[in-house]
C-alpha cells in the first residue's frame, strides 16, 4: 500500500525537487573560467557540492542536511576559489584584457546564488523568515542619528580597509535572515559582501573616486554614472542584504540614535565598511537623475 503524504511533506518534496533542479543552473554560471589550482581546498569543496548535487539528481533528496551541505560547501569553496581571480583584477584596476568580462561573470555566479539560497534552499528546507516583532526601526534621513566621533569612525574605517578581506564576527544575531541561517550566517554575509564590493571596486575604478584619481567634470561622472546604473542599485541592494543576515532592515528604516552598533547590522568592521561602500554606491546613484531616494539612502547609510 502507498504511503500517503500530507500535503505540507509533498509541498516541500517539490520545494526540494526544485532547488536540486535549479542549483544546477548555479553551477553552470563558472562554465569555461578557469580556478586558481593553488586553491585545493576550495576546488574540494565545489567538487564535494557539485557530487551531492549530481546524487540528488539523480536519486532525490532524502534528507536536508543533504542539501544544506551541498550548498555550503559548493558556496564556500566558490567564494574562496573565486577571490584571487577578483582580487587581481581589482588590483590592476580592471585594465587588463578581460578583467571585465571575468567581473561580469563573478557577479552572475554570486547574484545566482544568491537568489537560489534565497528563493529555493530556504522553502527547500522549510524554513520561514523571521518575523521582526520590535517596533523598533534603524534611522531616517528624516531623523538622522548622532554621528559618530570623527576620529573614531576613520580608525574603524582604516582598520576594515587594512583587513582587505572579509571577516565576520561568531555572532548569529536577534533575528537572522532565513538564507543566513539555510547557508550558516559568514557563508550568507560573505557572498552578499562579494555581490557588493566587486560592484563598488568597479564603479570607483571606473568613476575615478579612487584616492589618487582625479574625479570626472559633473556631466562626464553623471555619464559614468548612468552606464553603472543597474549595477550600482543590485550594489547597494546586496550591501544592505549582508548588513541585514542578523536581523533588521539596514536601508529603510530608523532607530533611536543611542542603540548599539549591532542594530544597525554591524558586528565588524566588515560591516562597518560595507555600510560606507553602500552609502558611496547610493550616492553615484543619485548623480545619474537626482532621485531623491538614493540621496536620502546615502545619508542615512552615512549617518
Amino acid at each position: 500500500m502507498a504511503e500517503l503524504v500530507s500535503d505540507a511533506d509533498a509541498t516541500k518534496l517539490a520545494a526540494q525537487a526544485r532547488a536540486i533542479e535549479r542549483f544546477g543552473a548555479v553551477l553552470a554560471t563558472l562554465d569555461g573560467v578557469a580556478l586558481p589550482a593553488d586553491e585545493p581546498d576550495a576546488l574540494k569543496r565545489m567538487k564535494r557540492g557539485a557530487a551531492l548535487h549530481g546524487v540528488m539528481a539523480a536519486r532525490g533528496c532524502r534528507r536536508d542536511d543533504d542539501l544544506r551541505t551541498m550548498a555550503r560547501e559548493w558556496v564556500r569553496g566558490m567564494l574562496e576559489a573565486t577571490y584571487p581571480l577578483e582580487k587581481a583584477a581589482s588590483r590592476a584596476h580592471f585594465a587588463n584584457a578581460g578583467d571585465r568580462a571575468l567581473c561580469k561573470t563573478l557577479n552572475e555566479c554570486y547574484d545566482a546564488a544568491a537568489a537560489w539560497a534565497a528563493d529555493d534552499l530556504v522553502p527547500a528546507l522549510g524554513l520561514v523568515p523571521p518575523e521582526n516583532s520590535s517596533d523598533e526601526q534603524r534611522p531616517s534621513a528624516d531623523a538622522p542619528p548622532a554621528a559618530v566621533p570623527e576620529a573614531e569612525a576613520k580608525r574603524l574605517i582604516q582598520e576594515a580597509i587594512a583587513r582587505g578581506a572579509a571577516s565576520f564576527e561568531e555572532c548569529p544575531g536577534d533575528a537572522p535572515a532565513a538564507a543566513a541561517t539555510a547557508l550558516e550566517a559568514d557563508i550568507w554575509e560573505s557572498l552578499n559582501w562579494r555581490r557588493g564590493a566587486l560592484r563598488f571596486y568597479v564603479a570607483s575604478t571606473t568613476c575615478g573616486l579612487g584616492k589618487n584619481d582625479a574625479t570626472p567634470p559633473p556631466d562626464e561622472l553623471r555619464k559614468l554614472a548612468t552606464e553603472l546604473q543597474e549595477e550600482l542599485e543590485v550594489g547597494v541592494k546586496a550591501l544592505g542584504t549582508m548588513l541585514d543576515a542578523r536581523g533588521g532592515d539596514s536601508l529603510g528604516s530608523r532607530l533611536p540614535p543611542q542603540k548599539e552598533a549591532t542594530a544597525y547590522g554591524i558586528y565588524g568592521t566588515t560591516h562597518l565598511l560595507g555600510m560606507a561602500f553602500a552609502a558611496e554606491l547610493a550616492y553615484v546613484r543619485w548623480l545619474v537623475d537626482a532621485d531623491a531616494t538614493w540621496k536620502a539612502t546615502s545619508l542615512r547609510l552615512l549617518h
